[in-house]
C-alpha cells in the first residue's frame, strides 16, 4: 500500500513539473507613468517595461495616438540571467485634449498591460488660458477646394514667442499664412491659420503641426487630428474651371503717353487654374492678343485669396458696348456649376490718325458752316436794304433803276427772268407806264404798296441771282 502510495505522488510531482515552470516564465507587460495629471502643453513619461521568452518587436502604440502625440525616447533591452529577455521603453506623451483621458490597455508579446486613468489640466498661467483653441473644420470638402484651419492661442505674457513647426504634407498643398497678433484686455492672442487643398479624392487624417510657447517657461502643444472628407469634382468639369465662388472687379487705367487699358481683377479662395474657363473666349471675341494681356498673380498673407490681375490694352478701334465677362466656376455650396457676368467699363477708343482725320472733317465743316452762315447774312443784309430803297423811292425812274440794278438787267422784261408770276408782271407793266408816260391807272404809291408785299426774300433771291 505504502509503494502504490509512493508511486502516485511521483507521477503527480512529474506531471506538475512543467505548469510550475509555465507560471514562472510567462510574460508580462506594465505602464509606469511619472504621474497621472499634466497641463496641456507639458507631457507624461511613460515607461513601457516587458518581460518574457523573446523580444517581440516594436511596440504598436497607435491606440495612444489618437489621445496623445507619442514621442519615443529611449528602448533598452536586457538579457536576463534566467534566459528571459527584459524590455523598456520610454516614451512621452503629451494630451491633445484636457478633461479625463484613458490611456488605453497595450497588448504585447502575448501580456496585456492595465488601462490608466489621467487628468489634463489646461495651461494656465497669470490667470490666462493658453490651450490652444482649434476652429470648427467641416468635414466635407471638394477637391481643389480651400480648407481654411484657425488656431488661436493667448499668451501667458505679452513678450512670450510662439513657435510652429513646419507643416508639410506631401497629399496637400499648404500655404501658411501669417500669424496675426489680435490685441484682447485680458491677454494678447495670436492666430495661426493655415489654407490647404487637394486634387485627390479620399478621408484623409490630418496631423497638424505642433506649437511651442516659449518665455519663462516652455509649453509645446499637440492638437487633434483633423478628419476630412475630400469629395471628387464631376468627371464633365475641365481643369480650366475654378473651384469656389470667384469674385471680378474691373477699371479703366489711364497714364500719360501710354494706351488705356481695363484692369481686371479675379479673385477666388485657395487657387485659381493656369487658364480661366471664358477669359480666352472674351479676349478673341475682342481680337486682343497674348502680348497685349499683363499677368499678376498675388497671394494674400492673411486669408486664403488668391488673386489674378490683369492689365489688357484696349484695342485700338473699340466703338462697341459688349465688354461683357463670363466666367464659369464650380459652386462648392451648390455643387453646381455656374456662371458669373461682368460688364467692363465702357470704352470708345480710336487710333490717333482717325482723331486728326475727324478733326480736320469738323474743322471743315465748321468753316464751311461758318462761311454759308456769312453768305446768307450779306443776302438778307442786301435783301433788307433793297426793301428799304423801295420804301425811301420817290420816283418811278428811282424804283425802276433800282430793280434793274438787282441783277444788272438792261430792261424790266429782263429783270423778271422770264417768270410767270401775275403779280411781278403787273409790277412791270405799271411801273413802265409810269416811267414812259403812259396814262397808268395805278400810281407810285401803288406800285411801292405791291413792291414790298411782293418781294418777299425768297422771292428776291429768284431775281437777284
Amino acid at each position: 500500500m505504502k509503494n502504490l502510495a509512493l508511486k502516485f505522488s511521483i507521477l503527480l510531482l512529474i506531471t506538475l513539473t512543467p505548469l510550475v515552470n509555465l507560471s514562472v516564465y510567462a510574460a508580462s507587460l506594465q505602464v509606469g507613468l511619472n504621474k497621472n495629471k499634466v497641463e496641456t502643453g507639458k507631457y507624461i513619461l511613460a515607461t513601457i517595461s516587458y518581460r518574457g521568452d523573446s523580444n517581440p518587436g516594436e511596440l504598436n502604440l497607435s491606440e495612444w495616438r489618437e489621445s496623445f502625440h507619442v514621442e519615443n525616447q529611449q528602448v533598452e533591452l536586457t538579457e536576463l540571467v534566467d534566459g528571459q529577455i527584459q524590455s523598456d521603453t520610454s516614451v512621452r506623451l503629451y494630451p491633445r485634449f484636457q478633461g479625463q483621458l484613458t490611456l488605453s490597455s497595450l497588448a504585447y508579446g502575448g501580456a496585456i498591460s492595465a488601462s490608466q486613468q489621467l487628468t489634463i489640466l489646461p495651461s494656465i498661467r497669470n490667470n490666462i488660458d493658453s490651450s490652444p483653441v482649434l476652429h470648427s473644420v467641416q468635414q466635407n470638402y471638394w477637391t481643389d477646394q480651400a480648407i481654411m484651419i484657425t488656431v488661436d492661442i493667448a499668451l501667458h505674457e505679452k513678450s512670450n514667442e510662439i513657435v510652429v513647426n513646419d507643416f508639410v504634407n506631401d497629399l496637400f498643398v499648404v500655404r501658411t499664412l501669417k500669424p496675426e497678433r489680435m490685441i484682447n484686455p485680458s491677454a494678447d492672442v495670436i492666430r495661426l491659420q493655415w489654407m490647404l487643398l487637394t486634387p485627390d479624392k479620399g478621408v484623409y487624417q490630418l496631423e497638424l503641426p505642433s506649437i511651442q510657447q516659449r518665455g519663462r517657461g516652455r509649453f509645446r502643444y499637440y492638437l487633434p487630428a483633423v478628419t476630412l472628407n475630400i469629395r471628387p469634382l464631376p468627371a464633365y468639369l475641365p481643369v480650366t474651371i475654378p473651384v469656389g465662388n470667384i469674385r471680378v472687379q474691373s477699371d479703366v487705367i489711364k497714364e500719360d503717353n501710354k494706351p488705356a487699358s481695363w484692369l481686371v481683377v479675379i479673385d477666388n479662395s485657395g487657387r485659381l487654374p493656369d487658364h480661366i474657363e471664358g477669359l480666352q473666349t472674351f479676349l478673341d471675341k475682342l481680337k486682343i492678343a497674348g502680348q497685349d494681356v499683363i499677368i499678376e498673380n498675388k497671394a494674400d498673407k492673411h486669408s486664403d485669396k488668391v488673386s489674378r490681375r490683369l492689365l489688357i490694352k484696349i484695342p485700338e478701334w473699340h466703338l462697341t458696348q459688349d465688354n461683357e465677362l463670363e466666367l464659369e466656376y464650380f459652386d462648392t455650396t451648390s455643387g453646381r456649376l455656374q456662371v458669373l457676368k461682368h460688364s467692363l467699363p465702357a470704352v470708345w477708343r480710336i487710333p490717333g490718325y482717325a482723331w486728326i482725320t475727324i478733326i480736320c472733317f469738323l474743322l471743315t465743316v465748321i468753316i464751311y458752316t461758318a462761311y454759308r452762315v456769312y453768305k446768307l447774312a450779306l443776302k438778307i443784309r442786301q435783301w433788307r436794304r433793297f426793301r428799304s430803297t423801295i420804301d425811301q423811292s420817290t420816283s418811278a425812274n428811282q424804283l425802276r433803276k433800282l430793280m434793274l440794278q438787282t441783277n444788272t438787267s438792261k430792261n424790266l422784261t429782263e429783270f423778271t427772268g422770264g417768270q410767270q408770276d401775275e403779280l411781278l408782271k403787273k409790277i412791270v407793266v405799271d411801273l413802265n407806264e409810269i416811267c414812259f408816260n403812259y396814262q397808268s391807272k395805278e400810281g407810285l404809291e401803288q406800285v411801292r404798296e405791291k413792291c414790298l408785299s411782293y418781294f418777299t426774300y425768297k422771292k428776291w433771291l429768284k431775281v437777284s441771282l
